[in-house]
């Protein structure tokens, strides 16, 4: 991936989490670019975003099932 003309590699790591598979993107420095956390279905249950506190941080979480109301 370029960006602004300067090259930045990435790292893949995969993790189970119970039936869930966390996928987690850092750079070679070990920063976290993002984490998603797929169900067994292949469906985003969570996709969080580091913040500026150093941690991770992920919208609330849909508690109703797609086509539910």
């Amino acid at each position: 991936m370029r960006n602004k003309g300067t090259r930045r590699e990435e790292q893949y790591s995969y993790t189970r989490n119970g039936n869930n598979l966390v996928t987690t993107i850092k750079q070679t420095d070990g920063t976290i670019i993002t984490q998603t956390t797929t169900n067994g279905f292949g469906q985003n249950v969570v996709q969080a975003q580091p913040n500026t506190l150093g941690g991770l941080s992920a919208p609330a979480a849909n508690t109703t099932p797609a086509g539910c109301s």
